[in-house]
């Protein structure tokens, strides 16, 4: 069988889907961000804003003003931006009470009221 010279033998193939949504700034550096935080233990600097720009991106596509393809994104940023904060907040916590109890013991030490082994 023999085909016209400009034609094409085969059928045409259906073009590559091309992904529809937006890619989200909030959403993107919610995430870096948040994995940021965690990584370079940088909870109050990196995890705060981690999670504010994480739930005001979930905030946009819940009202539809943003693509929920970025969903996952933002909700991760989100996340990992409360986990920073929390944990530096329990360590800030942990330093002042073990600070505190250390400059207590060494006080009653020098004082001589524990016993020493």
């Amino acid at each position: 069988m023999t085909f016209p010279p400009n034609q094409n033998p085969y059928p045409a193939q259906a073009p590559y889907p091309v992904n529809q949504g937006k890619r989200s700034t909030l959403a993107t550096l919610s995430l870096i961000f948040g994995i940021m935080s965690l990584v370079c233990c940088c909870g109050f600097v990196a995890g705060l804003p981690a999670a504010i720009m994480g739930f005001v991106e979930l905030g946009n596509i819940r009202e539809g003003r943003s693509d929920p393809s970025n969903r996952s994104m933002a909700m991760a940023g989100a996340i990992l931006g409360c986990v920073a904060v929390g944990l530096s907040i329990i360590g800030f916590i942990l330093q002042i009470m073990f600070g505190a109890f250390g400059g207590l013991l060494q006080n009653l030490n020098r004082s001589g009221h524990l016993p020493t082994f």
